[in-house]
């Protein structure tokens, strides 16, 4: 009787094991799901912003005044409450650039088009940064999916091995 007993405990274990490593790998699981659904939602972002600030240097470099036409300030501006939206402006870098656009925009608004005294290409070496630093985080969300997807698979291959041994114990 009281081998019964210990051999029902011992039963009673393995499957509270079982049990708890189940739970274990579903909420690994959705934590998983939950983290991949967040890495590709700011990929996207981030290549959207990159994409936004190539085309705005683009067209910051076309000759003579196109930069500080109004539709390409419009354009770049845009670019930047994208960037802004997405986090991937810092405050002083977004003051920054906004007052160097607004400059090129006031410029443009005024009587004389030539632009003479305006830096155009503070406004390009600016996005020029900006994609740089948007590229870096890029690269590190991209970095630490791969880390994370890696942790992940290995937490449940630990736990469906030993599902695996405590149900084998179970037969």
């Amino acid at each position: 009787t009281a081998e019964i007993t210990e051999l029902h405990e011992k039963i009673d274990d393995v499957a509270s094991s079982i049990s708890d490593a189940e739970a274990d790998l579903k909420k690994a699981k959705d934590v998983r799901a939950d983290e991949a659904a967040n890495f590709a939602s700011e990929e996207k972002e981030l290549m959207e912003a990159i994409s936004s600030i190539e085309r705005a240097i683009a067209t910051g470099m076309k000759p003579a005044a196109s930069f500080a036409q109004k539709s390409s300030t419009q354009g770049v501006m845009q670019v930047l409450r994208t960037m802004i939206d997405a986090s991937a402006l810092n405050s002083y870098d977004s003051i920054k650039l906004t007052s160097l656009l607004q400059n090129a925009r006031d410029d443009d608004l005024g009587d004389d088009d030539s632009l003479d005294g305006v830096d155009r290409s503070a406004p390009i070496e600016a996005l020029e940064d900006l994609r740089e630093k948007a590229s870096s985080q890029l690269r590190d969300a991209r970095n630490s999916e791969s880390e994370s997807r890696h942790a992940h698979e290995l937490l449940a291959a630990s736990l469906k091995d030993k599902i695996d041994v405590d149900k084998k114990e179970l037969g």
